[in-house]
């Protein structure tokens, strides 16, 4: 009974870390985005809609979720902008992109305060902002809903 009490409030305290590990509040203005460098392209452009993804190179879906945002940022390029945010150094950043830029912007958070300034938790972690400032969604870039998307667009 006592190991039951106890597996009960483990379980409670994670369900409890894990719901408060995004601190997003959808309609509320995002966190400005502090960045300690653009490595390839720039921020993105006020008044346009902007996917935010927070990123190492050595999660286990790196690769797939460069992909991801590359298809995302060409299939809407100019109407929403896509910014990578590294968590990793400038060199291990680029050496990731083998020397080719990438389609969508990358900038590197050496002091990880956007990561702070957001709740990350886990990467990949994306967030949709509006053409306001304002969030709008959380969670992985390759699962956004289309509603959410052309909510955005409107």
């Amino acid at each position: 009974m006592l190991m039951k009490r106890f597996a009960f409030l483990i379980a409670l305290v994670l369900c409890a870390f894990s719901a408060s590990a995004q601190r997003l509040v959808s309609g509320e203005k995002a966190p400005k985005l502090t960045v300690s460098k653009y490595i390839y392209g720039g921020p993105s452009d006020k008044g346009k809609p902007v996917l935010v993804e927070f990123f190492v190179s050595s999660g286990n879906q790196s690769l797939s979720q460069i992909e991801t945002l590359s298809a995302f940022a060409d299939k809407y390029r100019g109407k929403i902008d896509v910014v990578l945010i590294s968590g990793d150094n400038e060199q291990t950043t680029r050496s990731f992109f083998s020397g080719e830029a990438p389609r969508f912007s990358v900038a590197i958070d050496a002091d990880g305060k956007s990561f702070a300034d957001y709740g990350v938790r886990y990467v990949p972690f994306s967030v949709l902002i509006d053409s306001r400032g304002g969030y709008v969604w959380q969670g992985r870039s390759k699962s956004i809903p289309d509603n959410v998307i052309a909510s955005v667009l409107r």
